[in-house]
Order: structure tokens, then C-alpha cells, then sequence
């Protein structure tokens, strides 16, 4: 056994480094990245190098850039993040290139001590005619050119400027019947035109038009000050008319946008160019007993689409099963294609039924448009073995030992001697003790009828806030849901929530309890749950949410003001 014990333990260790050294790698890994894959000549790319780990003393080799790139700026910076649960010091070089030339250019392999970063490519355009379009003008690209309806339109704004801005302030498009997302920070970089360099800032922002037809896009209005020239001639950035005020606009676009096409099948419209289904079961969902609850989650991914785009999806009925569908959760992220919008909702089953179940597969229509085609994406069919419900036996009271029955075979009679006034019926006590036994029962009988006469009136019944407080008190958390659920039926008559998701996103206080009851009813496994704090929070009554209030905007003016 010592033996045997030895290699075991020798294979889990072996097992547990090929765990770790991932994570090491991970600590030790360098990257590097462009700020942008496409640019034109005379207009510079960022190439950023970032280390986890020491790197006392190192620096980037970049001899192999200079065969296509110029080198205009290097700058480099420390700090600590935290990697694998560790802190792991973080040093990044930030460089500043100009292609030499156009063409898909690749960004070389460079060696940073005993690190080496993954080669990247570059995609170069040739530079646009030289034109005099002044110290400021703007750019607006457009992509695609015919979109579908409620489909991403990728915008790109470039501001550009050949002399020093004391203050601006760039205007967000705004077309009619559409919805815009302005996509992660201003972007900086410089080009050249002819023989003039500029400066630019560049945004990016998703559109998705509601309408089909033509949709015109308004134009783009930057205002601000550049740096005015001195009685010498020398630019100054402290004259007495602070500046030249500048005032430009970008021309105005028209797309045509396309209808949703007549052979679509799907339910939903959902252009997209790539949507996927996910899911996750609680464990031991194959083998389960009747009555108890199992938990499907699924996840929709779309990129090019917002999360309010995306359908909540609802299950088919199966016989033999009960479903408790949760409120969907949306989600954004903003990356530098566009939005990947996500939906997240989960489904409890109860099986009512002993047998074997199968849950019909999940399909979900969608519009490619990227190859301009109908795709499905889908869920595989499930198979549950349901086994009967378990019957346990009733617990025995503390302190009362429970006694075996005696076999009928064993029992043995036993006889009964009374007193010998009582047993000789002809004795006048025998009269007396049968007369006092006749009168305490006549007594009895008028005491229970006079009670039955004071209380033929119904005793009110106990509301469903007191009955409430008692499901709470002895921790009974389906008895409790339902009576939840028909106080909030009596407070909200004419639109009583659905469920206990609704009702928690009503409520300004109570939320997180109400939701911990509804995780104990749809738990895998039987937890206990305590409802005394549910009870303290809504003792008093419902209190509403306020609507919640706009936000913000997202983007501060290009350059504040100065006073």
C-alpha cells in the first residue's frame, strides 16, 4: 500500500504542475498590440509591448522595425497588476510609427530579453490626393454602405488639425430613427497631407438604423480656438483675442438601407455577423428524483447587436415538467468592431413525473451579415431520467424512545381486580358511584354545548402578512413565496407581478432578500433558509423604485473650456 500510495501521490503531483505552468506562463507572457489594423500612409500607428514580470534592465529590440517603419516616438511605464491571484510587476513600451510604405505590412517578431512577441500585420492604404482643406476639416467614414434594417453601422470621425487647439468641442451624430453607441475612447495619432502634418482625433461609434429606406446621417459640427500668431509672426498661445475661432462641418451622408428580407423565417430579426447559443445545467441534472428542482442557464452572443436586440427565450411545455423562467440580464461590450451585445436567462424545471424526459432542442433563427444568408443556431436536445420520490421516515419525537410493538403471539391477558363495593352490583355504593358517573357526563355534555353556541361565529382569517411573518419565522421558504406573492396580488390588483424576479425589480427595498428565497426554491440541493431579515424588510409594506434617471453622456467635450 506505501508503494501504491507513493506513485499516486507522484501522478497528482505531476498533474498539479501541468496545472500551474499554464499560470506561469500566463505571469511570465508578453504581448503586443496595434491601437489600429488599417491606416494610410503618413498617418502613424501605436505599437504597444507589454511584460508580466521582472524586466530590470531590459529593453525592446527594434532594429527589425526600421526596415518598414519610421520610428517617431518611444515612451515606456511601470506598474503592478494582478495576474493568477499574484502581483506581477507590468512594464509596457508605447511606440509611435509611420509606415514607409503601402500594403499589407507585417509589424516583426521583436525580442525582449528571453521574451519574444507573436508577429502582427498591418494593412496599409495609399496616402489620399493632397488637398487644402485649411487648419481643421473632418472625416467621416461609413460601413457598411447598405446596411439592413436594425443592422450595425460602423462610424469612424477624424478630426483634423495642423495647428494647436486651445479649446473644441466636437459634436455626436444624431440621425433620425436610429440608436447610437459611442464605442470606447478618442483615438490620437498624426498624419501627413502633401507637405502639411496634422494632428488627428479619432472616434468611433455603432448606428443601427430602425427604418428602411433612404436615412440620411446630419452633418458633424466641430467649433473651437486655435492658437493665434503673435505681432512677430510666432505662434502664441497667449494672445489678446485668445485665438482664432475655427467653425467646421462634415458633409452630410445618405445610406440606403435595406428591408428585412421576404424569405427570413425566424421569429425574431436578428442581423448579426455571428450569433451563438450557450447553456450550463446544475449538477446531477441527468439523474433526478421527482419534485426536485433542476436549473438550465443559456446565454446568447451577438456580435453587432445590442442586448435589448436579443429575445428572451421561452421554453416549450413538456408534460411532465414544471418551468419557472427567470427576467432575462442584458449586456454590452464595446469593442473596436462594434457592440457584442449577450443575453443571460435562466429556467427552473420541477419533473412531476417519475420517467424518462426529453427536452426538445432550442433553436434560434438568425440573419448572417456578413455572407448575407438565414442561419439557426441551436441547442441540443436533453435526456432526464426522473426516479420516484424519495420517502423518508418520520423522524421520532426527542426523548421518547420508540418501542416495538408485542407480537399478537406473545401477548399474554390480564385481568383487572376492583374493590368489592364495586364490583357487586347489588351494593348501594355500586348505585351511587354509577349516579355521580351519570351526572359529571350530563355535565360534560351541557358545558361543550354552551361552548359550541358562544363560538358559531367564523374567526377571521389570518391576512397574508401575518400568515407571512409565521412562514418566515419557521423558515419555510415555499409557503413564504406563495404568500409573497398573494400580498403582492392584493397590493397591485390591476398588474400583480409574475413572479419573484418582477416583484424584486419593483421593490426599493427587499431586492437581494427576495431574490435569496428565490435561489433557495430553485436550488440543486436543499439549503436551509432563514426568513427572519425578509420579514424585517417588508413588515412595513411595498416600497416602489423611482424610475431611474437618465445617464449622463458617456463623452466629455473634445477639449475643455478655459475660463
Amino acid at each position: 500500500m506505501g508503494g501504491r500510495g507513493s506513485r499516486y501521490r507522484g501522478w497528482l503531483l505531476g498533474w498539479l504542475l501541468l496545472l500551474w505552468l499554464p499560470v506561469v506562463g500566463a505571469v511570465e507572457a508578453v504581448q503586443a498590440f496595434l491601437d489600429r489594423e488599417r491606416v494610410r500612409l503618413g498617418e502613424t500607428v501605436t505599437l504597444t509591448i507589454q511584460v508580466n514580470g521582472d524586466t530590470a534592465g531590459l529593453q525592446p529590440e527594434l532594429t527589425p522595425l526600421f526596415r518598414d517603419f519610421d520610428l517617431l516616438q518611444a515612451s515606456s511605464g511601470r506598474q503592478t497588476t494582478v495576474v493568477a491571484g499574484r502581483p506581477v510587476p507590468q512594464t509596457r513600451w508605447s511606440l509611435e510609427l509611420e509606415p514607409l510604405r503601402a500594403g499589407e505590412i507585417q509589424v516583426p517578431a521583436l525580442r525582449v530579453g528571453q521574451y519574444r512577441t507573436a508577429p502582427l500585420s498591418l494593412r496599409v492604404g495609399t496616402s489620399p490626393a493632397a488637398t487644402d482643406s485649411g487648419d481643421v476639416f473632418l472625416e467621416v467614414e461609413l460601413s457598411p454602405q447598405t446596411p439592413y434594417v436594425q443592422s450595425q453601422v460602423s462610424m469612424v470621425v477624424r478630426l483634423y488639425y495642423g495647428a494647436p487647439l486651445l479649446e473644441g468641442n466636437l459634436g455626436a451624430p444624431a440621425p433620425a430613427s436610429a440608436l447610437v453607441t459611442a464605442l470606447g475612447e478618442d483615438h490620437g495619432y498624426q498624419v501627413t497631407r502633401g507637405e502639411r502634418h496634422y494632428r488627428v482625433v479619432e472616434r468611433r461609434y455603432a448606428l443601427f438604423p430602425e427604418r428602411s429606406g433612404q436615412w440620411r446621417i446630419p452633418p458633424l459640427r466641430f467649433q473651437g480656438r486655435l492658437a493665434g500668431l503673435s505681432q512677430r509672426g510666432q505662434l502664441s498661445y497667449f494672445t489678446t483675442d485668445r485665438g482664432r475661432r475655427v467653425s467646421v462641418e462634415s458633409p452630410a451622408r445618405t445610406l440606403q438601407v435595406k428591408p428585412r428580407p421576404a424569405h427570413y423565417q425566424g421569429a425574431h430579426w436578428l442581423p448579426s455577423s455571428g450569433l451563438s447559443l450557450h447553456e450550463r445545467w446544475s449538477p446531477g441534472t441527468d439523474r433526478v428524483r421527482v419534485g426536485e428542482p433542476i436549473t438550465r442557464t443559456v446565454w446568447i452572443r451577438a456580435e453587432g447587436l445590442s442586448g435589448t436586440h436579443l429575445p428572451a427565450l421561452s421554453p416549450e411545455p413538456v408534460a411532465q415538467l414544471r418551468s419557472y423562467p427567470a427576467a432575462p440580464e442584458t449586456e454590452d461590450q464595446l469593442t473596436g468592431r462594434g457592440v457584442v451585445g449577450s443575453l443571460r436567462q435562466e429556467v427552473a424545471y420541477v419533473p412531476q413525473q417519475a420517467g424518462a424526459l426529453r427536452l426538445p432542442a432550442v433553436e434560434l433563427h438568425w440573419w448572417d451579415t456578413d455572407s448575407q444568408q438565414a442561419r439557426v443556431a441551436s441547442l441540443p436536445t436533453r435526456e432526464i431520467t426522473v426516479l420516484p420520490a424519495a420517502l423518508a421516515p418520520p423522524p421520532a419525537r426527542p426523548g421518547i424512545p420508540r418501542v416495538a410493538p408485542t407480537p399478537a403471539s406473545e401477548r399474554v391477558p390480564t385481568s383487572v381486580r376492583l374493590p368489592p363495593w364495586l364490583a357487586d352490583r347489588d351494593s348501594p355504593w355500586f348505585l351511587v358511584a354509577m349516579g355521580l358517573a351519570l351526572g359529571w357526563l350530563l355535565t360534560l355534555l351541557v358545558w361543550r354545548r354552551a361552548r359550541r353556541s358562544r363560538c358559531r361565529c367564523p374567526s377571521p382569517a389570518l391576512s397574508p402578512q401575518r400568515r407571512l411573518r409565521a412562514a418566515c419565522r419557521r423558515g419555510d421558504a415555499p409557503a413564504a413565496a406563495q404568500l409573497l406573492m398573494a400580498w403582492a396580488a392584493s397590493h397591485w390588483p390591476h398588474d400583480p407581478p409574475t413572479n419573484l424576479a418582477a416583484l424584486a425589480a419593483r421593490l426599493d427595498r427587499g431586492e437581494p432578500e427576495i431574490r435569496i428565497l428565490q435561489r433557495v426554491l430553485y436550488a440543486p440541493h436543499e439549503h436551509p433558509w432563514r426568513g427572519g431579515t425578509l420579514w424585517r424588510v417588508l413588515k412595513h409594506g411595498f416600497r416602489e423604485s423611482h424610475p431611474p434617471t437618465p445617464p449622463e453622456p458617456r463623452l466629455a467635450p473634445l477639449y475643455p473650456r478655459r475660463s
